[in-house]
């Protein structure tokens, strides 16, 4: 994956990224956040919801200490688990919406599934900072108001095969 940095400015200013492959196509869903650890956010609840035995959104990335609830919107049921070092879970199978949210504590990624439709897969990406974006299908980010400094920008992708990659921006 290529990084490419457009329009830093002085003060605060918005950092777009493009992401790219070695093919020079765009990478949708990419992670690109700040190494640097943020204070914490007060009230991060997200969603990703399971509609025609897929989970929506296909990557997540959330602060550390986020909650996030798993409602299924099939008309089946589904059992939703991780076996990831950073965060260890199981939604026993149901219907509707899960007894409880999921807090995202440690960070790092968590390959999600279910167990019931092996080809059903997600991805959470848990961050210590606030200043955090992801990709589109053009490979676009933006990461707003970043006040003038230095930083160094890290990127992950399911399909990485290494850990987060960086780069440094002045």
């Amino acid at each position: 994956i290529l990084l490419t940095i457009f329009s830093f400015a002085s003060i605060a200013a918005n950092l777009h990224i493009n992401v790219i492959d070695n093919q020079q196509k765009p990478v949708e869903y990419a992670v690109i956040y700040i190494n640097e650890t943020s204070p914490k956010s007060l009230s991060n609840h997200l969603v990703i919801d399971q509609v025609d035995k897929e989970f929506i959104p296909y990557v997540t990335v959330v602060q550390r200490g986020s909650s996030i609830n798993f409602p299924n919107n099939d008309d089946i049921r589904h059992q939703v688990y991780s076996f990831s070092k950073s965060k260890q879970f199981e939604l026993p199978l149901y219907s509707g919406n899960a007894l409880r949210p999921v807090v995202f504590d440690q960070k790092g990624a968590v390959a999600m599934a279910c167990n019931i439709h092996d080809w059903m897969k997600a991805y959470v990406y848990v961050v210590d900072t606030n200043k955090f974006t992801l990709t589109d299908k053009a490979g676009a980010g933006v990461i707003e108001n970043l006040p003038q400094g230095q930083y160094e920008v890290l990127i992950w992708h399911p399909t990485l095969k290494v850990a987060a990659q960086s780069t440094s921006k002045k």
